[in-house]
């Protein structure tokens, strides 16, 4: 998923000589956002009308950014002065995060179609991150890494349009912080190691679908076998009649429920 357009703004407190305090942002341009998830729990909490689990995963979540150009808003003489153009591409950031996943998952029955589920997840994550300043090759690239804590919600309104297809409409929201260190001893400069905290927010709407494949599918051709595809229909002979795909919008009276089929050859 790519990052879009925006900006990247730069903070950095450094001695008179130094120039002093500076205040810079550069056009962001070019960046991505990936992530993948995988969770496994256990509901101890089930119901006609919810259900209520626990459940221990692993998230992975990298983003990388390019910065093009930059300009001093406060009075710092070294940085950046005179403005760099918006078409170099100055600085590249990519950060890996690995996160082990402990939460909660629900989802509650609201209507016969409608149900509400969402989930929490305590993220316990560790950094791995690259800092890649173009124009200063004693510091390119500079390492940086570090564990921290964060957190993960997820809510999702499901409507079930027929018994094996769902659509719904959720909000996610995703926040780690990191007391982390970049290590200028790694870069070619040798420098010394330096403390940073590193803040990362995510959050956002989205649509799904789901489509369920049917666990039961008999196709038996035995005298006294039984023939049942869906609870909409049966299969006879090789040939099919159900409406798999129209679920619940097949009339009640349209459907047909077990059947018991003998044949007498």
């Amino acid at each position: 998923m790519r990052a879009g357009s925006g900006r990247v703004f730069s903070s950095t407190r450094t001695s008179y000589g130094s120039g002093g305090y500076s205040n810079t942002f550069s056009d962001q341009r070019g960046g991505g956002v990936t992530y993948f998830t995988a969770d496994l729990g256990y509901n101890f909490l089930n119901s006609p009308r919810y259900r209520i689990g626990a459940f221990v995963g692993y998230n992975f979540w990298h983003e990388s950014y390019d910065a093009f150009g930059c300009t001093q808003q406060a009075t710092n003489w070294a940085i950046c002065a005179p403005t760099v153009p918006t078409n170099v591409d100055l600085i590249s950031q990519d950060n890996d995060l690995h996160s082990l996943r402990l939460g909660l998952a629900g989802q509650t029955q609201l209507t016969e179609r409608l149900s509400l589920s969402g989930d929490v997840a305590f993220l316990f994550t560790r950094l791995d991150g690259k800092d890649r300043h173009h124009l200063r090759p004693k510091i390119n690239p500079q390492p940086e890494d570090d564990d921290g804590h964060g957190v993960q919600l997820e809510a999702v309104l499901n409507y079930k349009v027929t018994d094996l297809f769902n659509i719904g409409v959720g909000a996610r929201y995703w926040s780690v912080a990191i007391d982390g260190t970049a290590h200028f001893d790694e870069t070619p400069a040798h420098g010394s190691p330096q403390v940073e905290d590193w803040e990362a927010e995510r959050y956002g709407v989205f649509v799904q679908a789901s489509n369920q494949v049917p666990m039961r599918v008999l196709l038996a051709f035995m005298p006294g076998a039984e023939r049942r595809v869906s609870p909409q229909g049966v299969s006879m002979f090789a040939l099919d009649y159900y409406s798999l795909w129209l679920g619940g919008l097949v009339p009640q009276r349209d459907r047909l429920g077990r059947l018991e089929v003998r044949y007498d050859p």
